[in-house]
């Protein structure tokens, strides 16, 4: 069962292809992780600016 020079070659080709799909999906999947993390912490934010205007608002009257 000889593989051949040209039969690895189309392997090593398959087992690429086959890894950069993994890899995408891997991508993918943290990007919308890290994007959800990051829309509730930017919530988090902008109610702790709300609370410190509102503070200095109210110590400035």
């Amino acid at each position: 069962m000889d593989v051949g020079f040209f039969g690895l070659f189309g392997l090593l080709y398959t087992l690429f292809i086959l890894g950069l799909f993994v890899f995408a999906i891997y991508f993918v999947i943290s990007l919308l992780k890290f994007m959800k993390n990051k829309q509730k912490t930017d919530q988090e934010m902008n109610e702790k600016l709300n609370t410190l205007i509102e503070e200095i608002r109210y110590r400035k009257n």
